[in-house]
Order: structure tokens, then sequence, then C-alpha cells
């Protein structure tokens, strides 16, 4: 046997340890990425410290809204997931994502990431008024509608059916606006750093109020096949990527997802 036979046994095995770890079924749906923490200052400097970065571009500059679901319990945020409603095309593209409970080595994250087709009829305009209001759609709706089999199956497996039946508030809004890059490992894998500005505010019936504001590192290892060994494959790659970055910007690593560092300060975990 060759050693890259050999090689390639043991990425399956690893292939196969993150798919059990996260409780899921489909390779395409891992995601492997790291953040960081960032203040403003050094957001601009690593902008400008991007524009003279060879074979980095820039490839994207979006704003979009999240809405993050849960119960009224927080069942959602206890659990390591988190769910939300996604708002792009000035709110008028409407999207389920799910990211699934993950775990954490060496300060890169693997989580299962999920995404619903377009949701229809959930937000329409009223005529001359130019006001958007919500339809009466509920959460249940969402799911039969616009939710494939795969998704659905790795909500119930890691969230239960008697959390997802109670998903039923909004809690906290977010305001994004994205610098999304892209850095070529090969023709096939390529790292996508992004740097985010984002504003929350929570939600109720009674109050809209200011949360925080932050600005955020993310690094993800992007597949145009979407083939889980060549992510793995490619994570001393990324691990390069940032260590030149590191010599230059002293970043704290950020281990916990928006919706769980937005909220850690207002729901308390489970014990």
């Amino acid at each position: 046997m060759k050693s890259s036979g050999f090689g390639d046994f043991l990425l399956g095995l690893t292939n196969t340890y993150i798919l059990e770890k996260l409780r899921i079924e489909d390779s395409k749906k891992v995601e492997i990425e790291l953040k960081k923490r960032l203040y403003e200052s050094e957001y601009n400097d690593i902008i400008k410290f991007f524009e003279k970065r060879k074979k980095l571009r820039l490839i994207k500059i979006n704003s979009f809204i999240d809405q993050f679901l849960d119960t009224e319990d927080f069942r959602v945020f206890r659990s390591g997931a988190s769910l939300r409603l996604r708002y792009k095309g000035g709110g008028k593209n409407v999207y389920l994502q799910y990211k699934g409970p993950g775990f954490v080595l060496k300060n890169i994250l693997f989580r299962s990431e999920f995404s619903s087709k377009k949701i229809t009829s959930l937000v329409k305009e009223e005529g001359h008024r130019e006001l958007i209001h919500f339809t009466e759609k509920s959460f249940m709706w969402i799911i039969e509608n616009a939710v494939d089999g795969d998704m659905r199956r790795s909500m119930y497996k890691h969230l239960g059916a008697d959390t997802i039946k109670n998903i039923k508030i909004g809690p906290v809004i977010c305001f994004y606006k994205k610098l999304k890059y892209e850095y070529d490992i090969s023709d096939d894998i390529y790292l996508e750093p992004s740097l985010d500005f984002l504003s929350a505010f929570h939600i109720s019936k009674d109050s809209f109020h200011p949360m925080s504001s932050f600005y955020e590192y993310e690094n993800e290892i992007k597949s145009r096949k979407n083939e889980l060994l060549l992510k793995i494959k490619s994570i001393e790659s990324l691990l390069e990527f940032e260590d030149d970055l590191n010599k230059r910007f002293k970043l704290i690593y950020e281990l916990s997802d928006k919706y769980h560092r937005i909220m850690s300060y207002f729901v308390k975990p489970n014990k």
C-alpha cells in the first residue's frame, strides 16, 4: 500500500469522526472556520493590509439582516445551535439558516450548516403605503414547506421535536455589513476571509433596543466541489494564512458564533 493511500485512510477516519461528532450524515454540510474579535482600528488596518496582500481579492461587499429564532426559554441557545431568518435583497429574499452544535480544535470551529430554499410569502409590500409586514406564517409552516429532508432530520436530531414546535420568538435582529475576500489554495480549494460589522438589537412585543455592536473577522475553508476531505487537507493552509496575519495583528480568537456571543450576557447556559 502506498503511503498516500494510508494518508487517505486516516483522512477518511477524520471525515467519519467529524460527521459523528456533529451528528449529521452529509459531509457537504460541514463548515470549518475560525473567528477573531476586532476593534474598529484593527478592522480598518486589516482592510489596508488585505489590499496589498498577493493572491487575495475582494469579491463582495454585502449588507443584510438576520433575525435569530428561539423558544421563550432559549432552548436553541442552550443546545449550542443557532437558527436565523436571513433577509437579503433589501429584505425580499428570505432564507432559514440552521447551524448545529459544533466543536473547537486549535481555535478552529467545526459545525454543520444548512439553508432552506427561498421562503415565499413571508414578507410582503403593502401597496402604496410601502411598509413591510409579516404575514401569518408560523415557524412550523416554514419547516414543512421550505426545509429539505436532510436539514429537517438534523434539526430534529439536534433540537428535538418539542423544542422545534415551541420556536415562536425572534428575540434578536442583526444588521450586517460584510466584506468578503477570496484566497486561492488550489483549483478547488480557497480561503474566504471576511470582515464583519454587526449591530444587534433585542426585539419584543413592547420594545426594540440596542444590545451590542462589534467587528469580527472570519476565515472559512471553502471547496468548489464542497468536499470535506479536501477541506481537511487544507487546514494547514488556513493556519499558515493566519500565522502571517498574527505577525501583524494581535487578535483575540472568538470561540462562539454570533448568536451565542450576543446572548451570553443575557441568557445563562445550562450547567
